[in-house]
């Protein structure tokens, strides 16, 4: 019984470590929207499957929202921890890469009457074409 008791007293004393410790924060730089993946003010497919991976992991997600075109330099500022989403095509000096959690296709819409049939980049020449901010880097030239 007595070793039941010391036992009990371990366990309790763990937990009481545990429950004293905060959860750490992540302050994230997230583009301002781009509807369906990050909505503005926290939600989105994006934004969601980051905070629940940080989550599942301890962690407490702070959003910072910020203009697309800023992500890559996001890390320089003070009290930022990380940037989504970036790749290396955006530029990014300081910090690291992580593994995909997320896959983009981008495409291309037109009216039907607009532009014709479009099968490759080549068929885009002469057109105007609008694209997200700072396209440039993540689509080549």
């Amino acid at each position: 019984m007595r070793k039941l008791a010391w036992f009990a007293c371990v366990l309790l004393a763990l937990a009481a470590g545990a429950w004293g410790q905060g959860v750490e924060t992540v302050t994230m730089a997230f583009g301002l929207t781009l509807p369906p993946y990050v909505i503005d003010g926290g939600s989105g497919m994006e934004f969601d499957i980051i905070q629940r991976s940080l989550d599942l992991a301890g962690y407490r997600l702070k959003p910072v929202f910020v203009p697309f075109a800023r992500l890559s330099v996001a890390t320089d500022d003070e009290g930022v921890d990380a940037a989504a989403t970036v790749t290396e095509a955006s530029g990014i000096k300081n910090g690291f890469l992580s593994d995909a959690h997320i896959t983009y296709q981008n495409v291309v819409v037109t009216l039907a009457a607009g532009l014709g049939k479009i099968g490759s980049f080549k068929d885009l020449a002469g057109k105007g074409v609008l694209g997200f901010l700072d396209a440039g880097p993540y689509l080549g030239p």
